[in-house]
């Protein structure tokens, strides 16, 4: 018998357990939308997003420590301007260095958020300009 049927006549269902979860339900709460408050700037982006690179703070479950319930947000207080590139290597597996930065303040932030092979990358990316900035300020002295 037809189950609307069944209903109608007042039988039970055969399968007294919730039914499971639909696929399209589940990937909503895995890869769902976090909102990341950063100094009161807000970031959004998606849980797989920041769970590709696992070993670091956003990528892990550490970033629960900072999760705020009231807000539904997780907050850290940081630098939002430099925190939007590290955010972006995230997206793009591309780490961008605006040359206003102050290099300690980035390298500060990229160990913070335990990019370790990031912070390695950006170190030996900045050797040359290091450099560079040292010659330019000795000649100015």
């Amino acid at each position: 018998m037809p189950f609307a049927r069944a209903a109608a006549i007042g039988w039970m269902p055969v399968a007294s357990a919730p039914m499971p979860v639909p696929p399209q339900e589940k990937r909503r709460g895995r890869d769902g939308l976090i909102v990341l408050n950063v100094s009161g700037t807000r970031f959004q982006t998606w849980r797989d997003t920041l769970e590709r690179y696992p070993d670091t703070l956003l990528g892990s479950s550490e970033r629960d420590f900072f999760f705020h319930e009231e807000s539904n947000e997780y907050f850290f207080d940081r630098d939002p301007d430099i925190f939007r590139h590290i955010l972006n290597f995230y997206r793009t597996g591309k780490l961008h260095y605006p040359r206003q930065e102050c290099i300690s303040a980035y390298e500060e932030e990229l160990a913070f958020f335990e990019t370790h092979q990031l912070l390695i990358s950006f170190k030996l990316m900045m050797r040359p300009r290091k450099r560079l900035d040292l010659l330019q300020s000795t000649r100015t002295s």
